[in-house]
C-alpha cells in the first residue's frame, strides 16, 4: 500500500515544514526571536503558580482568565477573544471555519510564510500578490481584496519591517466581502496598530506573545475580533488547545505588562 495514494491531493503537493533546528549563535535573526529572556521574577512567579497547582486533572480549556485578562487590556468582551497555540494555530482555525474548498485566499509576497500553507491546506484558491518595488501593497492587491474569502495583511510585515497605509487597509475591509486578517505579531514596536478597525465586523487581528514579551517557548497567540467570528472558530478548536502551564505563564505576564512597555521604551 503506498501511503501517499491515501493522502488528500493538496496536501501531497506540499512541501515539509520542519521547525529550524536550534543553533547556538551570537546574532540569530531567522526566526525574529527577542534576544532577552522573560525576567527571573517573572519566571519565579510562573513557577510558583505551577507548583500549587494541581497538574493530574483537566483545566478549563477556553482560557477564560487569560481571555479576561486580554479582554481588560484592549477594552473589549472575553466573548471576542479566543486564545491559541501561537497565531499559527489560530490561523488554522480561522481557514478552516470560513473558507471552502477553492475560495480565495489573497495574501502579499514576501509575508509571512504560514499564509500560503493554511490556503494550501483547505485547498483555496491561493491568491498571491507582489508588493511594489517599495514594498507596499498594490492595486491589483486592493482589487483582488474585495472577493477575497480572506485577505491576510501582516502589519508590521514579516519580513520587510513596514506597515502598510493604515487608510488603505481601512479602504481593503470596507470594500471587501469577506474576512480582513491583520497580523499584529510585530505591532508593539510599531508605535501604532489596526485596533480602531475591529469597528468593523469582518476584522481580525493576531497577536502573539512571542516578540514583546519574550516568550515564544510558551507558545501563546490570541486573536481579536467580532463575537460571531470568535464563535465559528470556537466551534473547530481542539478542547485544551493550550496548556495550563502556558495560561498561567500568560497570566503573569500580562499581570506584570508595564515591565514589558518600559522595557521596549
Amino acid at each position: 500500500m503506498k501511503i501517499e495514494k491515501l493522502a488528500r491531493a493538496s496536501i501531497s503537493s506540499m512541501a515539509d515544514y520542519p521547525a529550524p533546528a536550534i543553533v547556538e549563535a551570537n546574532y540569530k535573526l531567522n526566526q525574529n526571536e527577542s534576544p532577552y529572556d522573560l525576567p527571573d521574577f517573572i519566571k519565579q512567579e510562573i513557577a510558583k503558580r505551577i507548583t500549587s497547582t494541581s497538574l493530574n486533572r483537566y483545566y478549563d480549556g477556553t482560557s477564560k482568565q487569560l481571555r479576561e485578562r486580554l479582554a481588560k487590556k484592549f477594552n473589549v468582551k472575553s466573548k471576542n477573544i479566543i486564545v491559541g497555540s501561537g497565531i499559527d494555530e489560530l490561523l488554522y482555525y480561522l481557514v478552516l471555519a470560513f473558507v471552502n474548498k477553492g475560495e480565495k485566499i489573497v495574501r502579499p509576497v514576501p509575508s509571512f510564510s504560514m499564509y500560503k500553507i493554511c490556503a494550501k491546506v483547505v485547498d483555496a484558491k491561493d491568491k498571491a500578490i507582489k508588493l511594489d518595488e517599495n514594498f507596499e501593497l498594490t492595486d491589483e492587491f486592493v482589487k483582488e481584496s474585495k472577493n477575497a474569502k480572506i485577505t491576510f495583511i501582516c502589519r508590521p510585515n514579516n519580513p520587510t519591517a513596514n506597515s502598510f497605509d493604515k487608510k488603505l487597509i481601512e479602504r481593503i475591509v470596507k470594500n471587501s466581502t469577506g474576512i480582513v486578517c491583520i497580523d499584529e505579531a510585530y505591532a508593539e514596536f510599531a508605535g501604532e496598530n489596526c485596533l480602531d478597525l475591529l469597528k468593523y465586523k469582518n476584522v481580525v487581528i493576531m497577536r502573539t506573545f512571542s516578540k514583546i514579551y519574550s516568550a515564544a517557548a510558551i507558545r501563546l497567540g490570541y486573536a481579536i475580533a467580532d463575537e460571531e467570528i470568535i464563535r465559528y472558530m470556537n466551534k473547530i478548536k481542539l478542547p485544551w488547545n493550550v496548556s495550563l502551564i502556558s495560561q498561567i505563564a500568560g497570566e503573569i505576564i500580562l499581570d506584570n505588562d508595564d515591565y514589558f512597555w518600559q522595557k521596549r521604551v
